[in-house]
Protein backbone atom coordinates (compact mmCIF):
# COMPACT_ATOMS: atom_id res chain seq x y z
CA UNK A 1 0.00 0.00 0.00
CA UNK A 2 2.95 2.32 0.66
CA UNK A 3 3.97 2.18 -2.99
CA UNK A 4 0.39 2.43 -4.35
CA UNK A 5 0.60 -1.10 -5.74
CA UNK A 6 -2.61 -3.09 -5.94
CA UNK A 7 -2.26 -6.04 -3.59
CA UNK A 8 -3.71 -9.08 -5.26
CA UNK A 9 -3.96 -12.62 -4.00
CA UNK A 10 -2.58 -15.88 -5.24
CA UNK A 11 0.03 -16.19 -7.96
CA UNK A 12 -0.15 -12.55 -9.05
CA UNK A 13 0.90 -11.47 -5.55
CA UNK A 14 4.32 -13.11 -5.95
CA UNK A 15 4.92 -12.60 -9.65
CA UNK A 16 3.31 -9.21 -10.27
CA UNK A 17 2.83 -7.28 -7.02
CA UNK A 18 6.06 -8.13 -5.19
CA UNK A 19 8.39 -7.29 -8.13
CA UNK A 20 6.71 -3.86 -8.29
CA UNK A 21 7.24 -3.41 -4.56
CA UNK A 22 10.90 -4.43 -4.83
CA UNK A 23 11.35 -1.93 -7.69
CA UNK A 24 10.23 0.87 -5.38
CA UNK A 25 12.36 -0.15 -2.38
CA UNK A 26 15.84 1.00 -1.47
CA UNK A 27 18.16 -1.83 -2.54
CA UNK A 28 15.10 -3.46 -4.09
CA UNK A 29 17.16 -5.42 -6.61
CA UNK A 30 19.13 -7.02 -3.77
CA UNK A 31 16.08 -7.82 -1.61
CA UNK A 32 14.07 -9.00 -4.62
CA UNK A 33 16.91 -11.25 -5.79
CA UNK A 34 17.31 -12.65 -2.29
CA UNK A 35 13.55 -13.24 -1.98
CA UNK A 36 13.28 -15.06 -5.30
CA UNK A 37 16.44 -17.08 -4.57
CA UNK A 38 14.79 -18.33 -1.38
CA UNK A 39 11.61 -18.98 -3.36
CA UNK A 40 13.67 -21.20 -5.70
CA UNK A 41 15.00 -23.19 -2.73
CA UNK A 42 11.50 -23.56 -1.28
CA UNK A 43 10.06 -24.58 -4.64
CA UNK A 44 12.82 -27.07 -5.39
CA UNK A 45 12.52 -28.81 -2.03
CA UNK A 46 8.76 -29.08 -2.49
CA UNK A 47 9.06 -30.29 -6.07
CA UNK A 48 11.60 -32.95 -5.09
CA UNK A 49 9.35 -34.24 -2.31
CA UNK A 50 6.27 -34.33 -4.55
CA UNK A 51 8.22 -35.73 -7.50
CA UNK A 52 9.51 -38.62 -5.38
CA UNK A 53 5.92 -39.59 -4.49
CA UNK A 54 4.81 -39.39 -8.11
CA UNK A 55 7.82 -41.43 -9.20
CA UNK A 56 7.16 -44.09 -6.55
CA UNK A 57 3.52 -44.34 -7.62
CA UNK A 58 4.38 -44.58 -11.33
CA UNK A 59 7.05 -47.21 -10.67
CA UNK A 60 4.65 -49.25 -8.53
CA UNK A 61 1.87 -49.12 -11.13
CA UNK A 62 4.08 -49.79 -14.17
CA UNK A 63 7.00 -51.82 -12.81
CA UNK A 64 9.44 -49.45 -14.54
CA UNK A 65 13.01 -49.04 -13.37
CA UNK A 66 13.94 -45.87 -11.50
CA UNK A 67 15.84 -44.33 -14.46
CA UNK A 68 12.95 -44.96 -16.90
CA UNK A 69 10.40 -43.63 -14.40
CA UNK A 70 12.57 -40.54 -13.79
CA UNK A 71 12.80 -39.80 -17.50
CA UNK A 72 9.07 -40.22 -18.17
CA UNK A 73 8.01 -38.30 -15.04
CA UNK A 74 10.65 -35.64 -15.70
CA UNK A 75 9.32 -35.05 -19.20
CA UNK A 76 5.76 -34.75 -17.86
CA UNK A 77 6.91 -32.39 -15.12
CA UNK A 78 8.89 -30.29 -17.60
CA UNK A 79 5.93 -29.91 -19.96
CA UNK A 80 3.42 -28.97 -17.26
CA UNK A 81 5.81 -26.65 -15.42
CA UNK A 82 6.79 -24.89 -18.65
CA UNK A 83 3.18 -23.76 -19.07
CA UNK A 84 3.36 -22.13 -15.65
CA UNK A 85 6.80 -20.62 -16.20
CA UNK A 86 5.72 -19.02 -19.46
CA UNK A 87 2.14 -18.24 -18.39
CA UNK A 88 2.87 -14.59 -17.64
CA UNK A 89 4.97 -13.97 -20.75
CA UNK A 90 4.96 -16.01 -23.97
CA UNK A 91 1.75 -17.91 -23.13
CA UNK A 92 -0.04 -14.94 -21.54
CA UNK A 93 -2.71 -15.10 -24.25
CA UNK A 94 -4.17 -18.20 -22.58
CA UNK A 95 -6.58 -16.88 -19.95
CA UNK A 96 -8.63 -19.85 -18.73
CA UNK A 97 -11.05 -18.10 -16.37
CA UNK A 98 -11.13 -14.36 -16.85
CA UNK A 99 -9.11 -11.45 -18.12
CA UNK A 100 -5.76 -11.51 -16.33
CA UNK A 101 -5.84 -15.20 -15.36
CA UNK A 102 -3.01 -17.47 -16.49
CA UNK A 103 -1.85 -21.10 -16.54
CA UNK A 104 -0.85 -20.86 -12.88
CA UNK A 105 -4.43 -19.97 -11.98
CA UNK A 106 -5.65 -22.99 -13.93
CA UNK A 107 -3.21 -25.36 -12.19
CA UNK A 108 -4.10 -23.82 -8.82
CA UNK A 109 -7.79 -24.41 -9.57
CA UNK A 110 -7.20 -28.02 -10.63
CA UNK A 111 -5.04 -28.89 -7.62
CA UNK A 112 -6.27 -26.70 -4.75
CA UNK A 113 -9.96 -26.48 -5.58
CA UNK A 114 -10.46 -29.99 -6.96
CA UNK A 115 -7.74 -32.59 -6.39
CA UNK A 116 -6.97 -31.80 -2.73
CA UNK A 117 -10.55 -31.96 -1.42
CA UNK A 118 -11.54 -34.90 -3.63
CA UNK A 119 -8.35 -36.75 -2.67
CA UNK A 120 -9.04 -36.03 1.01
CA UNK A 121 -12.56 -37.39 0.65
CA UNK A 122 -11.31 -40.56 -1.04
CA UNK A 123 -8.67 -40.95 1.68
CA UNK A 124 -11.24 -40.65 4.49
CA UNK A 125 -13.60 -43.11 2.79
CA UNK A 126 -10.72 -45.54 2.21
CA UNK A 127 -9.59 -45.33 5.84
CA UNK A 128 -13.04 -45.61 7.42
CA UNK A 129 -14.88 -48.05 5.16
CA UNK A 130 -14.16 -51.78 5.05
CA UNK A 131 -16.34 -52.04 1.96
CA UNK A 132 -14.39 -49.45 -0.08
CA UNK A 133 -10.96 -49.64 1.48
CA UNK A 134 -8.85 -50.37 4.49
CA UNK A 135 -11.46 -50.15 7.22
CA UNK A 136 -11.57 -48.36 10.56
CA UNK A 137 -9.83 -51.09 12.59
CA UNK A 138 -6.82 -51.23 10.25
CA UNK A 139 -6.61 -47.44 10.12
CA UNK A 140 -6.84 -47.19 13.91
CA UNK A 141 -4.05 -49.76 14.39
CA UNK A 142 -1.79 -47.98 11.88
CA UNK A 143 -2.53 -44.49 13.21
CA UNK A 144 -1.82 -45.57 16.78
CA UNK A 145 1.45 -47.36 16.02
CA UNK A 146 4.42 -45.63 17.60
CA UNK A 147 4.57 -42.76 20.05
CA UNK A 148 2.54 -39.58 20.14
CA UNK A 149 -1.12 -38.69 20.05
CA UNK A 150 -3.51 -41.57 19.51
CA UNK A 151 -6.77 -41.81 17.59
CA UNK A 152 -9.48 -43.00 19.97
CA UNK A 153 -12.19 -45.52 19.09
CA UNK A 154 -14.93 -43.01 20.00
CA UNK A 155 -13.73 -40.82 17.09
CA UNK A 156 -15.09 -43.24 14.48
CA UNK A 157 -18.38 -41.33 13.91
CA UNK A 158 -16.39 -38.11 13.49
CA UNK A 159 -14.11 -39.63 10.86
CA UNK A 160 -16.93 -41.56 9.20
CA UNK A 161 -19.61 -38.85 8.98
CA UNK A 162 -18.44 -35.40 10.11
CA UNK A 163 -15.09 -35.27 8.27
CA UNK A 164 -16.53 -36.37 4.87
CA UNK A 165 -19.44 -33.92 5.30
CA UNK A 166 -17.00 -31.12 6.15
CA UNK A 167 -14.83 -31.97 3.12
CA UNK A 168 -17.88 -32.02 0.83
CA UNK A 169 -19.03 -28.67 2.24
CA UNK A 170 -15.58 -27.14 1.65
CA UNK A 171 -15.48 -28.52 -1.89
CA UNK A 172 -18.97 -27.32 -2.80
CA UNK A 173 -18.33 -23.93 -1.17
CA UNK A 174 -15.04 -23.60 -3.08
CA UNK A 175 -16.75 -24.37 -6.39
CA UNK A 176 -19.68 -22.05 -5.64
CA UNK A 177 -17.49 -19.09 -4.66
CA UNK A 178 -14.85 -19.59 -7.34
CA UNK A 179 -14.58 -16.57 -9.64
CA UNK A 180 -15.17 -18.21 -13.00
CA UNK A 181 -15.35 -14.91 -14.90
Amino acid sequence: FTFDVEVGAGPSLIFVTLPNVFNNMAMGNFWGSLFFLFMVFAAMSTVLAVFENILACVRELTGWSRPKGCIVCGIGLFITSTTTALGYSVLSGFQPFAEGSAFLDMWDFIVSTNLLPIGSLIFVIFCCSKRYGWGWDNMLAEANAGKGLKVKAWMKPLFRWFVPAAILFIYIYGMATFKWR
